[in-house]
């Protein structure tokens, strides 16, 4: 990289993904800034609105990078995340936060993954409640350079919700390596053990390294 990066704008609008990403960065001595910080700073107009039209989570995270980086200038980091349930051929994946509709809540969303999963039991499927979280990560630099990580979180879905924490679909993900939801973990441990997390991680990493010439 042609400049040491310390600053970086989170490309979204979602108060938990800033948190989480600001946490990680803080173990790398990277400030992730808040898009209507940097509008006051700045002076600039609202941040943008980007349709996650990709066809992969490294499409919308980019769309998202970019979008960011046209109206501020700065390093700025995409993300685009989904769960995926094996015996549903992977949805609901890359509309993740768009299935059954924006009027769906997630407890609609969970509930519909459930049912589904309970009909093909029921009628004689064997049970499969494997899935995985998936989350792709877009660092968009000055002069068009980029640079990206990505991470996958393997579990199963249960049969109700645990856990008060967390969002999204959390409450139903029971995530193999600590036996536990998204829901019931503290918001520490998601921010070493979630995607997001695990994704910032590696990337955060690769700047370190790079700010440092090696």
């Amino acid at each position: 990289m042609a400049k040491e990066i310390k600053r970086i704008v989170a490309a979204t609008g979602n108060p938990n993904k800033l948190k989480e990403l600001q946490v990680v960065g803080a173990r790398f001595d990277i400030e992730i800034c808040a898009p209507r910080d940097i509008q006051a700073e700045l002076g600039l107009g609202d941040p943008p609105e980007v349709d996650e039209t990709g066809s992969t989570y490294y499409d919308n995270a980019k769309l998202k990078a970019d979008s960011y980086h046209e109206w501020c200038s700065m390093p700025c980091l995409g993300d685009d995340s989904g769960l995926e349930v094996s015996a549903l051929g992977n949805i609901p994946g890359l509309h993740s936060a768009r299935y059954l509709g924006d009027a769906a809540t997630y407890a609609d969303r969970m509930n519909k993954l459930i049912s589904l999963l309970q009909e093909r039991e029921q009628a004689g499927e064997p049970r499969n409640r494997e899935a995985y979280y998936r989350c792709s990560l877009v660092l968009a630099l000055p002069g068009g350079q980029q640079m990206q990580s990505e991470s996958k979180i393997e579990g199963e879905i249960l049969d109700e919700f645990r856990g008060q924490g967390g969002f999204g679909y959390d409450p139903i993900f029971l995530i193999n390596e600590l036996n536990q939801t998204f829901a019931e973990i503290d918001f520490s441990v998601t921010c070493t053990k979630g995607f997001r997390a695990q994704a910032a991680e590696q990337l955060f990493r690769n700047i370190v390294e790079n700010n440092s010439g090696h």
